[in-house]
């Protein structure tokens, strides 16, 4: 868990959840593929992926989220923490850009790069796990040796 930034807790501002609902920001997908991250993904795939994004952090929560003890038990997530949804779970909520600081743009027409965020809304059951390291996770096949 980490605090939430500045940022965070005005985008949660912007979008109160109510009842067991729980607002999520969702992590951006990586624009490389392969093993050495040298494949540019189109823009299509990209989106694509970003919908099926299913790891993101929670910035706000209704206020009967997580309420059920025989549901949830003592492990809830809490404002910060970083977890894993079903996927394709929630909604998203359109409208919310961040300026990225990266300066974009040929020569004259050089401006700052603004990116739309994924924000969703999504039920307390769809989140299933919380991660406790902010590293990716490697799935491997079995190890035959």
């Amino acid at each position: 868990m980490r605090e939430l930034s500045d940022f965070e807790k005005e985008l949660a501002g912007y979008a109160q959840p109510i009842s067991w609902k729980v607002l999520m920001l969702m992590e951006s997908v990586d624009e490389f593929a392969g093993e050495a991250q040298m494949i540019i993904k189109t823009e299509m795939t990209k989106d694509r992926e970003q919908i099926s994004q299913d790891k993101g952090r929670v910035i706000a929560m209704g206020p009967t989220a997580f309420q059920d003890p025989e549901v949830f038990g003592e492990k809830i997530p809490i404002l910060g923490d970083r977890v894993l949804l079903n996927r394709h779970s929630g909604g998203r909520i359109l409208g919310f850009y961040q300026a990225t600081g990266k300066v974009v743009g040929a020569e004259g027409f050089k401006k700052e790069e603004i990116v739309e965020l994924d924000v969703r809304i999504v039920n307390d059951k769809d989140i299933n796990n919380i991660l406790t390291e902010d590293k990716k996770v490697i799935f491997r096949g079995e190890d035959n040796g």
